[in-house]
């Protein structure tokens, strides 16, 4: 009758654009990427990567040298860590997913790459908020579902069908929400709002 969602192409989008905009200010628009990808889980994922590479369009001098498909933190963290040991030249980690986020974080500083090895991520959590305020940096930015807003338009959608009434639209798109570094604000506001989480 109807469905809620984020936008896999949004989040690809935001992550892809806040690490071109990065490497085009803070790298001289050069850069080695290691992408942590999600593909093996289908379309959910696939579209995100599509949108990524999309994004980094823009620097020209962007160049992926290692890819790896892992969405769970335990699996990912040792792919980042022999990524980053086969190509030491990567700078940038880009990840697709909550697993990669947090594994692609741990891998760096398990290598104390911090200041030589930056990451981008998708999904928000209280891990990722707290990789995002510690100091050296090394996760930069992450883009997340708004999943209250999801669950709020499914519930609304629930009630109209129950009622009889026609879902229109029959489908809802929630807008992604982005946490970079840089506002601590809305990074410790999530934390507030997670608490236990």
């Amino acid at each position: 009758k109807g469905w809620a969602t984020s936008a896999g192409a949004d989040l690809g989008t935001g992550v892809g654009k806040a690490a071109a905009a990065y490497i085009q200010t803070n790298l001289g628009g050069n850069a080695n990427i290691a992408m942590v990808v999600c593909d093996s889980l289908g379309p959910v994922c696939s579209v995100r990567h599509d949108a990524i590479t999309a994004a980094l369009k823009v620097v020209p001098n962007v160049k992926v040298v290692a890819s790896q498909d892992a969405f769970q933190t335990d699996k990912a963290e040792p792919l980042v860590v022999s990524m980053l040991t086969a190509h030491p030249e990567v700078n940038i980690v880009i990840t697709n997913n909550q697993g990669g986020t947090e594994g692609a974080t741990a891998a760096v500083k398990q290598l104390g790459l911090q200041g030589k090895v930056w990451v981008f991520g998708i999904d928000m959590t209280n891990v990722a908020a707290n990789y995002l305020l510690e100091s050296p940096p090394v996760l930069m930015y992450t883009v997340g579902q708004d999943s209250l807003s999801v669950g709020k338009a499914s519930a609304q959608m629930m009630v109209q069908v129950l009622s009889g009434q026609t879902v229109d639209p029959a489908k809802f798109v929630a807008p992604v929400q982005e946490y970079p570094r840089t506002d601590t604000a809305k990074i410790n506001q999530y934390l507030t709002d997670h608490q236990g989480q």
